[in-house]
């Protein structure tokens, strides 16, 4: 029996990002910084790890077909 395991970390990063342009407009239109935006880190918060043995991840992925990509779609936590 192997004891390969598989480790998830869940963190809350809070960031900024500082990105130059060369007009108000572009600036108002810009979604999410570019590959070229400075980026600081803030702060780091660990939240929670979960651990499974390989083996079971793996079962588990091969029953869950089609239905991991809908779990996801719920009410978001500051809605």
């Amino acid at each position: 029996m192997s004891d390969e395991v598989i480790k998830e970390s869940f963190y809350e990063i809070q960031t900024k990002f500082e990105e130059e342009f060369d007009n108000t407009e572009l600036a108002v239109k810009s979604d999410r910084p570019s590959e070229s935006a400075k980026i600081d880190v803030l702060d780091i918060k660990f939240e929670k790890s979960k651990i499974t043995l390989k083996n079971k991840e793996q079962d588990e992925s091969k029953e869950n077909i089609g239905t991991k990509a809908s779990a996801g779609g719920g009410i978001k936590k500051d809605e």
